[in-house]
């Protein structure tokens, strides 16, 4: 009875190791690369990638027709003065 429970903690000592031992090959197949590598693919990202939030780095988007027509309309509002009481339009 002894010798049986010694035999099965041995099995399942046994059977953790084989576990450990498949995660360390798993691990091992992973694809790694140089920290250099990475933090260069970072920036080429960064340098490609227009992001608009950043304004000092990038232009503004271009305006849809929607936008130019507001800006247009503003303008005018501004351009036009008081004419009196009455307009003839």
């Amino acid at each position: 009875m002894e010798e049986e429970i010694k035999y099965e903690i041995l099995r399942i000592k046994l059977r953790r190791i084989q576990e450990l031992n498949i995660k360390a090959k798993k691990s091992l197949l992973k694809e790694r690369i140089p920290t250099s590598q990475s933090s260069l693919s970072i920036i080429n990202y960064c340098l490609e990638n227009i992001d608009y939030l950043i304004p000092v780095l990038w232009k503004n988007p271009q305006m849809n027709n929607y936008q130019k027509y507001q800006v247009y309309k503003n303008t005018r509002k501004l351009k036009m003065k008081d004419p009196g009481c009455c307009t003839i339009v």
